[in-house]
């Protein structure tokens, strides 16, 4: 099966948080990106995104701070980290994922 990049990903995945009551404001909920590109286990980054929006400006928003290699990397797994609580991107260079 093939694996979709992180560009894919940014446009497809809904940052938006929607509040449980009136009292909170909008927000976007934060993503942690591990990009094994760079082979290290503790080389990790976390963002959150405007996505209050059509997909194309939170694209153009994410094209202003993201690199072309982490934007064409693929996503080899993602999830939410019980421990955590933190939903985490895993990125690899491979388009194929063969444990599929």
């Amino acid at each position: 099966m093939k694996n979709i990049t992180f560009k894919q990903f940014l446009i497809t995945y809904n940052f938006r948080y929607v509040p449980s009551s009136k009292e909170e404001d909008w927000d976007t909920t934060i993503v942690r990106v591990y990009p094994d590109i760079y082979g290290h286990k503790h080389f990790w980054f976390e963002f959150g995104l405007y996505d209050f929006s059509e997909d194309s400006f939170k694209y153009d928003i994410a094209k202003s701070f993201f690199n072309e290699k982490i934007l064409n990397s693929y996503i080899s797994s993602f999830g939410v980290n019980p421990n955590t609580d933190v939903f985490e991107i895993y990125l690899t260079e491979e388009e194929d994922n063969d444990e599929i």
